[in-house]
């Protein structure tokens, strides 16, 4: 929206092609959103919240953000070809960053899947006996 009322101000056809993670400064000179601005900005902010926290702020980047949304996601359960999808990952990475932080949610799958302990199996089924 910013850009599309930049571009009105100067009287130009707006495209859609300009980059979100840009802003226009006083003089109107759009000006690119880099990595370390927003490392920093998350750091200062996560410096703040340290002592409530606990979480170091020297450990944060704006990498962080990627795998935390995509954490934030798969808690709220949402399936992993959109998690893919909206953040732009083409491959199975993504498991790179969210296998540490999701032990809590797997922990509950699996009471889920064995039922909290109450199973049994189906009358045709049987269990073979163990091997001598």
């Amino acid at each position: 929206m910013i850009h599309k009322r930049e571009f009105l101000r100067r009287n130009l056809p707006y495209d859609g092609r300009i980059k979100l993670a840009s802003y226009y400064n006083s003089r109107h000179v759009r000006v690119p959103v880099k990595a370390a601005q927003i490392t920093k900005a998350v750091r200062w902010h996560a410096s703040l919240l340290q002592p409530v926290t606990g979480i170091d702020p020297a450990q944060l980047s704006a990498r962080s953000l990627r795998a935390g949304g995509a954490m934030a996601l798969l808690a709220g359960q949402c399936d992993t070809n959109t998690i893919k999808l909206l953040c732009r990952w083409h491959s199975d990475a993504m498991m790179r960053y969210l296998h540490q932080q999701s032990l809590p949610i797997f922990q509950r799958l699996s009471s889920k899947m064995f039922n909290n302990g109450s199973y049994t199996f189906l009358p045709e089924d049987w269990v073979p006996a163990a091997a001598e």
